[in-house]
This record gives structure tokens, sequence and C-alpha cells, in this order.
């Protein structure tokens, strides 16, 4: 999930700049956007790769029933972000410079849940160092999960 509420404060990441890490044949991305967001799929033609669950999720009840059939969870700072936590699921969470304070100022690591690994961006309104880390991880995940 690229995009969260807007306010308080956006916590999206454009997904122009998520496209370029899901060329990995090792990893097939699933998308649960919901929301006025969800129209950027088709927008940047990224429906040709990316496989829209979007429009199947009414509730959070089938939500976390599609959580628990992924092997892992990219997205920014979003309730789903959150039921994923509560779930164990592994996630890789994208953060702004400033973001709230449940994520504290640094590390990479949640004491609210265990199985996230935290990406954060190094100044506002940059997400490359960010971006690039998340490429490596995911790099890595796809090592792990192909035999």
């Amino acid at each position: 999930m690229w995009a969260g509420k807007p306010t308080p404060r956006d916590r999206s990441c454009p997904l122009p700049l998520l496209l370029p890490l899901l060329g990995d044949p090792r990893l097939a991305p699933y998308s649960l956007q919901i929301g006025p967001r969800a129209g950027d799929l088709v927008a940047s033609g990224a429906d040709a790769l990316v496989t829209d669950l979007g429009p199947a999720l009414r509730d959070f009840a089938e939500t976390a029933a599609m959580l628990r059939q992924l092997d892992l969870l990219v997205t920014v700072d979003t309730a789903v972000a959150h039921l994923a936590g509560a779930l164990g699921l592994p996630t890789f969470l994208l953060l702004r410079h400033s973001s709230d304070w449940r994520w504290f100022d640094r590390g990479t690591t949640s004491p609210w849940y265990p199985s996230f690994t935290l990406f954060r961006q190094k100044a506002p309104h940059r997400w490359d160092e960010a971006l690039s880390d998340l490429e490596a991880a995911l790099a890595a995940f796809g090592e792990m999960v192909t035999p």
C-alpha cells in the first residue's frame, strides 16, 4: 500500500517510485490499496504487473484473511499496517522523515510489532534512500523465499 489518509499528515509514497522495486520475478506483487488512491494502479499502468485485491476488501475481517495469505506486506503507515502487525505478518514499513510517535525517531524495528522492518526517509520528501534500503531488503527476502 502506497497511500494512507492525507490527514493529519500525508504518509504516502508515490506509486511510481515503488514500481521499479516490483520487477523481481521471485516476487508476486498484490495491491491491498483502497480509497481514492486505488486508481493509481490503473493510471500508472501498474495493473499489468500488480494483482489488485482492493475491490475484494470490504472490512477488516476480509483484509485480515487476505493478509494471512501473504508472505510479506510492503506499506506506508496505514490501518492495514497495524492489522498486519497484530497478525505477526512480516511487514516492510515505509515512514516519512517526521513520522507518527509510535515509530519513534530512529531505528529499524518496532517494539509494538516485532515482525516489522522500518524504512525511514533520511530527509523530508526524499524517498530515495529508504527505497534503496527497501530494494535491498526485498532482494534478500526474494532469496529467502525462493528455493
